[in-house]
């Protein structure tokens, strides 16, 4: 077995640049994701909380007590 054929081999040297650039589009797609996902968590909080304050049920009216006549 020599190994001169495997210097100068260079079939697998385009795999291992798809390889790679696969990877760092990888981490770019998880890192946009993560930091979008973040703000519009906090925009969704957000409109949740206004629409749970705008149906919630007001406060009970409380009777008027009985007014007497002297």
């Amino acid at each position: 077995m020599k190994i001169v054929p495997f210097c100068t081999d260079r079939r697998g040297v385009t795999s291992i640049e798809y390889a790679i650039l696969a990877s760092l589009i990888a981490v770019v797609i998880i890192s946009s994701v993560t930091l979008l996902g973040k703000g519009v968590s906090a925009t969704f909080n957000s409109v949740d909380t206004a629409f749970t304050a705008a149906t919630a049920p007001a406060a009970p009216i409380a009777p008027r007590p009985p007014t007497t006549i002297d």
